[in-house]
């Protein structure tokens, strides 16, 4: 009796907290918000103050994200629209002359130093700005800022909970700061695209990826490949990390060039698992990131 209560009980908070990321009714008057960076730190600064939701589906990769007809009735009857910018998201767009007269806020313009990549119409700013917790305190602030605007009567409440979102993100920073200090010397090999480069120049982390940025395409190249085991191999490198929703597949194939390398996996936070929607936050992903890096260093060694 007591098992089918527990089942039971999990199912409801799992179906409640799931709310954000699947087909549920969205509320007039919501935060909406376009992938999880924004999300998550919208959700903690309002706490229980006000309904906020993420229009990509859990465990979905946000460049295939197309909105629907209720996506668009939800921004439309928002109460604010959170959205990050660039490449993947060139549909907010779209989105934002169907809804009408919506307030709404980018993000991308929180990275004060844009790295740019190669896109499929050429250069473009690299969108993945939130990798970097020096940026992502940027956005908490601005989202914060743009909420107590929205809802002025929230304020204390809102302020409450964005100092200890700020201080997690402080703590995130230094941890950042100290795995740049740790990583000096060595290369992090990514069998796959790499999303971290805001991450990477931030806090002086040497990153080499099967693909340039992270772009379209489905293969890397014969030359990029075995560049990529070489550098492996000149590093000793033990651990051939691949991000999130990508399978892993290049990465195992480096790994298996490698003497007694494994693969492991890097949360590029964009969008998470429905398990991990339940459970994590920005920070947690991030601090596993930084986890299992430095556990690289400690494999190499």
């Amino acid at each position: 009796m007591i098992k089918r209560f527990l089942t039971f009980f999990l199912a409801i908070l799992l179906a409640a907290s799931l709310a954000g990321c699947t087909d549920s009714e969205i509320a007039d008057g919501a935060v909406v918000c376009s992938a999880f960076p924004e999300y998550d730190f919208a959700r903690q600064i309002c706490g229980d103050s006000a309904d906020v939701v993420m229009l990509l589906p859990c465990g979905s990769e946000a460049h295939d994200f197309e909105p629907t007809a209720k996506d668009i009735k939800a921004v439309a009857a928002a109460s604010l629209f959170i959205y990050n910018g660039g490449e993947s998201e060139v549909w907010v767009e779209r989105v934002l002359l169907s809804a009408g007269n919506v307030r709404s806020i980018s993000l991308i313009d929180c990275c004060t130093s844009p790295l740019y990549v190669d896109g499929e119409d050429g250069r473009e700013q690299d969108e993945h700005i939130w990798t970097s917790p020096k940026n992502a305190t940027l956005m908490a602030e601005k989202i914060y800022n743009v909420l107590c605007e929205v809802f002025p009567g929230k304020k204390d409440v809102f302020e409450s909970n964005y100092n200890a979102l700020s201080a997690k993100l402080t703590a995130l920073d230094n941890a950042c700061t100290e795995m740049g200090y740790r990583m000096k010397g060595k290369t992090v090999i990514i069998g796959d695209r790499n999303p971290f480069g805001y991450l990477a120049r931030d806090y002086g982390v040497e990153m080499m990826a099967a693909f340039h940025g992270c772009g379209h395409d489905s293969e890397p190249s014969a030359k990029e490949l075995v560049s990529l085991i070489e550098t492996a191999k000149e590093n000793d490198a033990d651990i051939v990390f691949y991000v999130d929703f990508s399978g892993g597949k290049i990465a195992r194939t480096v790994a298996s060039e490698l003497e007694n390398a494994k693969t492991e996996q890097l949360f590029s936070c964009h969008n998470v698992t429905a398990e991990d929607f339940m459970t994590k936050s920005y920070y947690d992903l991030m601090m596993q990131n930084i986890s299992r890096i430095i556990g690289a260093e400690h494999a190499a060694d």
